[in-house]
């Protein structure tokens, strides 16, 4: 699996996380972290993509996706809504979203932030 941030995502996120640190694709699915905050219950997915100082703490997410801004890593059942060849850019109103090369719009307002 692959996930391609393009330059003006990258760009906006070097303004808002650590660049230098692992990254997580959370599936706010109410399991894992945050597994006790909030979730929203629907038919839509959402996904945060969250900068981590060390994925090792958080063992679950345990499959590793390729990307430009180093190893992304998720839980194995959410890979299932992602396809093999997947973009994180910018909508037209500065909104990330996740887009697969199948699948279209996964996730139409990614979230992007550190979690410590």
């Amino acid at each position: 699996m692959k996930i391609v941030v393009d330059k003006d995502a990258i760009k906006r996120m070097e303004n808002e996380v650590p660049m230098n640190q692992d990254f997580l694709l959370h599936l706010d699915d109410g399991q894992g972290i945050d597994f006790h905050e909030h979730v929203s219950c629907g038919l839509t997915l959402h996904f945060r993509l969250l900068s981590v100082a060390n994925h090792t703490k958080y063992p679950e997410y345990e499959i590793q996706a390729e990307s430009n801004i180093g190893p992304i890593y998720l839980k194995d059942y959410s890979s299932m809504y992602l396809d093999t060849e997947n973009t994180i850019r910018l909508g037209s109103y500065g909104e990330y979203q996740l887009i697969g090369i199948y699948s279209g719009n996964i996730d139409a307002n990614l979230s992007v932030s550190r979690y410590d």
